[in-house]
């Protein structure tokens, strides 16, 4: 009896040199372009987004793998972790994804497929937390015909096309007292998004919010002597500069904003409340909260202003 060929199993985290055959479906480039749209998502995320069979999108994004429509960043691979079990794949988007993406006409966050081998742990755990918040904003809102989120690709078209040509489109400038002098400071948050509350047809009314994460690789002091260095009352004050100048009316089309602070602990919330008062910083402009809840719903869950007063995304404020 001829036996029959043993099926080549795939490896998790290296690329096949003759990967399997696959024809791309409508999913897939949806999956591609969330890929295009966030740095790094993990499969966890993907799930989320996508609301199907868990293993029919594990197998997909194996397959959109192996034939270099999406990538796995190396510092992922933990031989022994904390806790048992694997950590769920993270995957960012390749080359082929790129053209892909690029052909259809669709907006992609890359121009060109960054070099994850390079990239440390710690970076993907932070840009982990940003997609976390991204998802959960999605999740929360795709099925609320009364509330639109404005986010990644959809951003893009709502900003002035002087924003849009900065060769870094969300950085900030003010100008920020520091010490006995007035120095021009840049700032870039580590993500954006707009809230339009009104069904179609309706008066509506925009928040919109620049995100700060302080955890892990984005935590740092609270304040130092040295102003020129950084510091969270440093990107407080640019803030609150940028705020006062009132670019923002030019730059995103919105008069007022708010920044949502993610961050480690409710005793370090405190010690950043504590900081806003000290130095007269405009309290409410700021609301914390802490990364365990990026998975909740997030027009329910609770943030708390610099003067400790409870904040929705849901609420008119």
């Amino acid at each position: 009896m001829i036996k029959k060929p043993r099926k080549k199993n795939l490896k998790r985290y290296k690329r096949s040199d003759s990967p399997p055959a696959m024809q791309l479906t409508q999913r897939d480039h949806n999956i591609v372009k969330c890929a295009g749209a966030f740095r790094l998502v993990s499969h966890r995320q993907f799930c989320a987004l996508f609301p199907q069979s868990e293993e029919n999108i594990k197998r997909r994004l194996k397959l959109l793998f192996h034939n270099g429509y999406l990538q796995r960043p190396e510092a992922q691979y933990v031989p022994f972790r904390e806790g048992g079990g694997s950590a769920p794949v993270v995957s960012a988007i390749d080359s082929r994804g790129i053209a892909l993406l690029k052909e259809r006409g669709d907006y992609c966050l890359l121009k060109t497929a960054r070099n994850t081998g390079k990239i440390k742990l710690h970076f993907i755990n932070h840009q982990l937390l940003i997609t976390d918040l991204a998802v959960s904003l999605i999740v929360s809102t795709r099925d609320n015909q009364a509330i639109t989120l404005v986010a990644g690709s959809f951003m893009q078209k709502f900003l002035p096309q002087k924003t849009r040509e900065k060769a870094k489109t969300y950085q900030l400038t003010a100008r920020v007292r520091l010490g006995a002098t007035l120095q021009e400071k840049k700032l870039e948050p580590d993500y954006s998004f707009l809230l339009s509350f009104g069904r179609e047809g309706q008066k509506t009314k925009q928040q919109f919010y620049f995100v700060e994460i302080d955890v892990g690789i984005g935590s740092m002091p609270m304040e130092r002597s040295d102003m020129a260095q950084s510091s969270l009352l440093k990107k407080f004050l640019i803030y609150d500069a940028y705020r006062q100048s009132k670019k923002s009316t030019t730059e995103f089309k919105v008069s007022i904003f708010r920044v949502l602070i993610i961050t480690s602990t409710t005793a370090r919330i405190k010690t950043m409340q504590s900081l806003l008062k000290k130095y007269r910083i405009n309290e409410n402009m700021f609301w914390f909260t802490t990364h365990q809840g990026l998975r909740d719903d997030m027009l329910s869950h609770k943030f708390y202003n610099g003067a400790g007063e409870v904040k929705t995304l849901g609420l008119k404020v």
